[in-house]
């Protein structure tokens, strides 16, 4: 669906699966206790460790809530209760390897990148120049695994569950009377666990460390008062509908998503064959333009003082014009038809883990190292 440049097939292919994306669908028991259990796995793995890699653990949470979000049990990995070595080679894939040059020329240059990659004279002859890599490419570990998990799934999985992805998606698969390929069906799979997996860890790095920076606690403080409005079950988890409410925690997310937004380079696009008119310049069909969030996201007018850190700025009425005009700007998920179709689930995900890391211990970033050190303040 990511790589469809037809809007028509585009938006056909979104809307076979845009429902389990939903708030409303997120809220319901089978997502909400996914998201619950999964956290309960990241939490008792931290605190096994005397020292632990947050960046890495994050990517183990995300990668396990997503696979089962995508796959069901069948397809789900298992990253955070002791399995970390079968799927390290996944966690490689996403974050482990340069991968800027290659998806340059597979857009730009898709037949020669394909060539090249792909064994024979062309390949060989590229190797020993030192043009392509010697190693494996970019996400072949994470495309062999989705198309793997997609395959099981419609073979041995159907009918066992409807509350993930592929149950949705095997509906139009030629197993069932459909259109769709294995191919088609694990490229599916493969788009979503990435997206799910790298983006929603990197954001609660990147807040992790923000508010645990000097002259930040005030930050810390106010939100750890809020969280003490709402109930917490014995493993400390709350539900998500009292936490999405709570408007502090939302105002920090959002300023995360602002001022780092997990993808903050050109998103291009593709001028439609009719050609189109940006700011009264006319653009040729075919035209590759783009657009940085991180561009946008820095609008001195709408973001006063862009490089401030400040959740404050959003904690104004929300029908007032000003936040509907910071709404339309950030475009951290992108806009319009094209826009992620995570936007509901990404905040989501996120909750839980901020919502326990804050309501049970405060962080401080140690001098010197930059190593961020969680202390109960109970």
């Amino acid at each position: 669906m990511f790589a469809m440049l037809d809007n028509i097939e585009h938006g056909e292919r979104r809307k076979m699966i845009s429902n389990v994306y939903a708030k409303s669908y997120i809220m319901t028991p089978p997502v909400e206790q996914l998201i619950q259990e999964k956290t309960r796995d990241y939490l008792a793995r931290i605190a096994r460790q005397l020292t632990s890699d947050l960046f890495l653990e994050f990517h183990f949470l995300g990668m396990d809530i997503i696979t089962k979000h995508v796959y069901g049990e069948s397809g789900e990995t298992f990253s955070l209760t002791g399995k970390v070595e079968e799927h390290t080679h996944l966690l490689d894939d996403i974050i482990g390897q340069p991968k800027s040059d290659w998806i340059w020329s597979t857009i730009h240059f898709p037949k020669l990148t394909e060539w090249a990659t792909e064994p024979g004279w062309f390949n060989t002859v590229c190797r020993t120049l030192h043009i392509v890599r010697k190693t494996r490419f970019p996400y072949t570990s994470m495309r062999e695994y989705a198309y793997n998990a997609a395959v099981n799934y419609y073979k041995e999985a159907v009918g066992t569950e409807n509350a993930s992805v592929m149950s949705k998606m095997v509906k139009y698969h030629h197993s069932q009377g459909g259109e769709l390929s294995d191919a088609d069906l694990a490229a599916e799979g493969a788009d979503h666990f990435l997206a799910g997996a790298d983006t929603t860890a990197e954001t609660l790095t990147y807040l992790l460390w923000q508010i645990s920076r000097p002259g930040f606690e005030h930050i810390q403080e106010k939100l750890r008062a809020e969280l003490k409005t709402i109930d917490y079950d014995s493993t400390g988890i709350p539900a998500l509908r009292p936490v999405d409410k709570l408007p502090y925690l939302n105002a920090v997310i959002n300023e995360t998503l602002r001022v780092y937004p997990a993808i903050p380079m050109s998103e291009q696009r593709v001028a439609p064959a009719k050609g189109a008119t940006i700011y009264g310049y006319n653009i040729p069909a075919g035209t590759i333009c783009s657009l940085q969030p991180h561009t946008e996201n820095n609008n001195p007018r709408v973001f006063p003082d862009p490089e401030k850190f400040d959740p404050e700025r959003w904690m104004i009425d929300h029908e007032s014009e000003q936040y509907k005009e910071m709404n339309r700007t950030m475009w951290t998920f992108s806009s319009g038809g094209r826009m992620c179709i995570g936007l509901q689930y990404s905040p989501l995900q996120l909750y839980l883990t901020i919502v326990w890391h804050w309501h049970k211990c405060k962080s401080v970033l140690q001098p010197l190292i930059e190593n961020i050190v969680l202390k109960s303040h109970q």
